[in-house]
């Protein structure tokens, strides 16, 4: 029995004709738009990253290797859920998963106030504070995913180096711009 391959939906390669030259303004243009969300998905990320080792460490009262835990717990999710949402780019396009990532980091927020608002209960505010950063490590992992794939989608393969630079850009400007 011959192998099915699984066809992508949603995602052509490229909306411009592979025969027109694109110029370097234009394509910019084009990419601009995608990185937006991974831009506010990584803005999401460097917002809280300057205060909540400082919240675990002195409000909660616990040690430093436990604050540090706590925040890298996201880093590990997104390492995890990266296979995951090149499958689901792959099979429900980009557009929904840069979505479904950032509703992810939505909801991280919200768990993120809620553990903020639970201060008094040390462990239920830790526990929270944990699963806001599993959620948000997942939607990381989802929209950065999403972003690279949507555009180059968007661009076509011969500027991925762009699309790839710009969400460069809008990551590390957006932790840059969160932090303080």
């Amino acid at each position: 029995m011959p192998s099915r391959r699984i066809q992508p939906r949603n995602f052509p390669m490229s909306t411009e004709p592979s025969n027109k030259p694109q110029g370097d303004f234009a394509v910019t243009l084009r990419i601009l738009p995608v990185v937006l969300y991974t831009f506010l998905c990584y803005l999401t990320i460097g917002i809280p990253l300057a205060v909540l080792p400082g919240f675990v460490h002195t409000d909660l009262g616990y040690g430093s290797v436990m604050a540090g835990a706590a925040i890298s717990v996201q880093y590990f999710a997104t390492l995890m859920s990266r296979p995951l949402a090149g499958r689901t780019a792959d099979t429900l396009g980009p557009k929904k998963t840069v979505l479904y990532g950032l509703a992810a980091c939505a909801a991280s927020g919200v768990l993120l106030l809620g553990s903020a608002l639970a201060a008094q209960w040390h462990v239920v505010s830790l526990v929270l504070l944990v699963i806001a950063r599993l959620v948000l490590g997942f939607g990381e992992s989802w929209v950065g995913t999403g972003s690279i794939t949507w555009g180059i989608g968007r661009v076509g393969v011969t500027n991925n180096a762009k699309v790839i630079s710009w969400n460069g850009i809008a990551t590390y400007g957006a932790l840059a711009i969160g932090a303080p």
